[in-house]
Parts: structure tokens; sequence; C-alpha cells
């Protein structure tokens, strides 16, 4: 665990989350405990001689990222520390940057989207966010073009809220789903460029986050590479682009 946690001082403690872990457990509750990125962390810091509060808690999980989602988490310490940095998330006074690939390219270099977003009722509709005009809760996300690849574009988000699924939601709303986003995306999708795309998960990071800690008010910037298959995937694109593959026929 020790090699994963990206900063910590006495209130928080930032930790790289591995694509396809949990934050916390599921309402299913079969997952293997020691699998489940919180856990893992209360064990590190309880070897580092961390206690419990006065209410006998230890960790507070200031945020959730999807389990195929990898990148930058934050767990609070106590609960003073849990309330103060709550209200950074509450009030959207974090910058926060996700990169992700997507299926098919903009027509456009930069988009601000702010889309209300609702989560669906039922037992089949449950864990999806849907576009609700009328219910639906602020939703506002800014995406930049990094750069295109054929038919598939490297881009990069920065959410200004924190809805459920909306940087997935938003993205497929402006035409460019997650590449293998199964619950959004185009399922028939297929790239004209890159037809033999091996993914097991949709590629989205959470690259890092940046704000004025609350307690210290030191500006604290959070950043987390990119996980192997996101790498590897970016680089294969980069060397195939260099070699002229994606130039129009």
């Amino acid at each position: 665990m020790k090699n994963k946690i990206l900063y910590e001082d006495e209130f928080i403690v930032a930790v790289e989350k591995l694509a396809g872990q949990l934050v916390v457990k599921d309402r299913f509750g079969k997952e293997d405990l020691s699998n489940i990125l919180i856990y893992k962390v209360a064990n590190y810091l309880r070897e580092q001689g961390h206690t419990a509060d006065e209410d006998g808690r230890d960790l507070f999980p200031l945020h959730r990222l999807d389990r195929d989602t990898s990148g930058v988490v934050i767990f609070a310490k106590d609960g003073g520390s849990h309330k103060a940095f709550s209200k950074l998330f509450e009030n959207s006074q974090l910058t926060k940057v996700y990169w992700f690939f997507s299926a098919g390219l903009p027509d456009w270099d930069t988009a601000e989207l702010v889309l209300p977003l609702k989560r669906a009722e039922g037992k089949k509709g449950r864990g999806r966010a849907l576009i609700n005009l009328r219910e639906g809760s602020k939703a506002e996300t800014f995406f930049e073009l990094l750069e295109p690849f054929g038919d598939i574009a490297w881009i990069e988000a920065r959410p200004k809220t924190g809805r459920l699924h909306q940087i997935r939601v938003h993205a497929n709303s402006l035409g460019v789903p997650l590449l293998n986003d199964k619950l959004y995306g185009d399922t028939e999708w297929m790239s004209q460029f890159t037809p033999k795309i091996s993914l097991d998960r949709f590629l989205l990071h959470a690259k890092s986050l940046e704000f004025i800690h609350p307690i210290s008010k030191e500006h604290i910037q959070i950043s987390c590479g990119l996980p192997k298959d996101m790498h590897a995937f970016l680089n294969d694109l980069k060397r195939r682009k260099r070699a002229g593959e994606f130039k129009e026929a």
C-alpha cells in the first residue's frame, strides 16, 4: 500500500486507486474486504500508529470513483477533517482533472456542458445516471481535446460538480462517449483505424486534484500517473500517428 500513497498529512491521505477496485463496499457486499481500497488504506494507517477518533472511526471517504476508473482518491483521517474537506467537494472548490479516450472525434477543441443529472430509480435503473432537465441536480463539465488519433480522441475533462457518472453521461451527450463504455456508449461502434481494440474496461483516469487546504491553507496539487494499460494504449496511438497510420483514406 505504501507505494500507492500520493500525499499524506495529519488530516488526509490521498492514494492511487487501481482500475477494477472498489473505493468502499457496494450494495451487494460480495467483494473480499481485502480488495476494497478503504480497508487497504485503513490497515496501512493502523500500521503507522493511526488510531480511531472519539466516535470510533479512523477513516472517512471524501469522494468515490467508479470501479473501472483509476486515479486519485482522498480519505480524511478524522471527523473534523472529513467535515472541512467535504465542504471543498460540496462547494466545488477543487480543480479535478480526468483523462479518457473516446469512441469518435469531437467537432470542438473545447466544450463546456451544463446538463442536470439524476440517479435512476428502481432495480433495473439503479446505478445509472439520467439526464433530467426538470428534477436533475446541476452538473457542469469542461472538456478539452488533447490529441486526435484517427477516430479516437484523447480528451481531458474537468468536472465542476461531482454527480454520478457525470463525465460519462456528459461525454456521450457531446457525441464522444468513452471508448468501451458499455453502459452509456454505442456497443456497436468500431474504429475505422483501430478495429482490433481489446479492452476490458473504459479508460478513464482521475489524473489530479488541486485545492487550497482548508486547515493548513496551503496550495495542494495531487497527481497520479496513468495506469499501465492507458499508458501503453496512448503510447501505441502516438507511435502509429508518427507512422502516418491515421491519415484519411
